[in-house]
């Protein structure tokens, strides 16, 4: 019995490469918590695929990690998925302690605050967003965080 709990475990932690979305229903919010991937230290090209380790959101860097980030710093964050094909969706972010910059298939289309790598260039916002999203079938979401004030940096807020 342990060794099929570790294995299911270890599954669940592993992240998609491709989070298809099409057979959900999309009537009510989806909340994208699984999927993602986090690169501490780097504001990487959004139009890349990200190599970093799995996350779930809300997600906090610091002590919690193993091994543990500094409060201070910054990172990227990023899902692919594949999704049904309509016009009518939207990306609803809700505010976000930390600095952050949303691209969509490698386009900056929301910052929220300025990230940046150093503290005297970071300022923080608090704004929540509704994005639209038009016909696209693979959505790659990229987001830049960075903080240098909060003690629970990361990416906290709730995107459905």
């Amino acid at each position: 019995m342990q060794a099929i709990l570790l294995f299911l475990i270890t599954a669940v932690l592993q992240a998609e490469p491709q989070v298809d979305v099409r057979g959900q229903d999309l009537v009510r919010p989806l909340e994208l918590r699984s999927g993602w991937v986090f690169a501490p230290g780097q504001l990487a090209d959004p139009a890349a695929e990200l190599a970093g380790g799995p996350v779930e959101l809300p997600d906090t860097w610091g002590e919690s990690r193993n091994p543990p980030l500094p409060l201070a710093g910054y990172g990227t964050y990023q899902i692919r998925l594949t999704l049904p094909d309509t016009e009518d969706l939207a990306i609803q972010i809700s505010p976000n302690d930390s600095p952050m910059r949303v691209f969509l298939n490698g386009q900056q289309v929301w910052e929220n605050g300025v990230v940046a790598t150093a503290p005297p260039s970071a300022t923080s916002d608090y704004s929540p967003a509704i994005l639209r999203l038009g016909r696209v079938q693979n959505l790659v979401i990229t987001i830049h965080v960075s903080n240098f004030e909060y003690p629970r940096p990361g990416l906290r807020c709730r995107i459905l």
